[in-house]
């Protein structure tokens, strides 16, 4: 990565520990350890921010979010996974992967708790 990427990552993330980098075909990416969270950053290949992509535990979903799922249509799916996303110019959002059968279903959620999107 290009000095400029390595100080942005340093001022985005000052605690980043073990980072890995990697280029993709159409974005430049790191993966690092941040607080204890596995962190994904995203650049596109001119080297602007694309998206950040913090791991969570399923013990760090937020209970708002938890009730939500619970009281929906996906309540007796299985819980797969679960991020925090950022990115330019949108606000920041959980994403909960939820799994039934084989298929899997992405829930985009508001930090408060608001369903946004399902893929």
């Amino acid at each position: 990565p290009s000095n400029k990427l390595t100080n942005t990552l340093k001022t985005m993330y000052p605690n980043a520990s073990f980072v890995e980098w990697e280029k993709e075909r159409n974005y430049i990416k790191a993966e690092f350890l941040h607080e204890g969270a596995k962190t994904e950053v995203r650049f596109s290949k001119n080297e602007e921010w694309q998206l950040s992509k913090i791991d969570l535990q399923q013990n760090q979903i937020p209970t708002v979010i938890v009730s939500a799922i619970a009281q929906s249509e996906y309540a007796n799916w299985q819980y797969e996974d679960a991020h925090y996303l950022e990115q330019p110019n949108a606000e920041p959002r959980i994403v909960v992967e939820m799994e039934k059968a084989n298929k899997d279903v992405y829930l985009h959620f508001s930090t408060d708790g608001e369903l946004i999107q399902t893929l």
